[in-house]
């Protein structure tokens, strides 16, 4: 638990889901005693005096290699970890992977097993299964469970789509149609 004064802080994590353009996001079957053996996505927690685009880039070129731009925010949820009592709150960002780079690299093999794409209906489509354990047999998923934080999407902020609230934010931004992206 992280403490000052001997009392309990909350601490800030940052979470982005980085789109192909095949409307795909990439995931990481985590390793190691937080989170061990679920789905979540790049990133972690905000050092002293970064702001948010830093840690988001820091994050994912540690993690990944991946390159992105148009980064946005999407929301936040608040996460209370009780079997390590731990408490986040995580903000969530999404941006468009960029570079020649298409398919991450496992950049730290002590805290990540392997990284792979995702459409928002399939890991809905796995948090909704009463039998997801059944599925994840067909490797569909390698692991039984999303991160804590992935589930709080589902949890506290049920309808969210993040690619079509992406997309309709970058309308918003460039006036424009946005191509190539929740279109497919």
């Amino acid at each position: 638990m992280s403490t000052i004064n001997n009392k309990p802080v909350v601490r800030t994590g940052v979470n982005i889901f980085i789109f192909n353009d095949k409307g795909q996001f990439v995931l990481g079957r985590r390793k190691g005693s937080h989170g061990a053996n679920t789905w979540g996505l790049p990133g972690g927690k905000m050092e002293f005096g970064e702001d948010f685009e830093d840690c988001a880039e820091r994050e994912v070129r540690e993690e990944t290699a991946l390159k992105f731009s148009d980064l946005e925010f999407l929301t936040v949820t608040n996460d209370v970890f009780t079997e390590k009592n731990t408490h986040y709150t995580t903000n969530f960002f999404v941006a468009k992977l960029d570079g020649d780079r298409k398919d991450p690299l496992l950049m730290e093999k002590d805290k990540c097993l392997g990284w792979k794409w995702f459409t928002w209906g399939e890991i809905e489509e796995h948090y909704k299964a009463p039998d997801a354990v059944k599925k994840d047999k067909k490797n569909k998923f390698e692991g039984q469970e999303l991160f804590l934080p992935m589930l709080s999407l589902f949890r506290q902020r049920a309808g969210l789509h993040p690619l079509k609230a992406y997309e309709a934010r970058l309308r918003e931004v460039h006036k424009e149609p946005v191509i190539g992206l929740a279109s497919r």
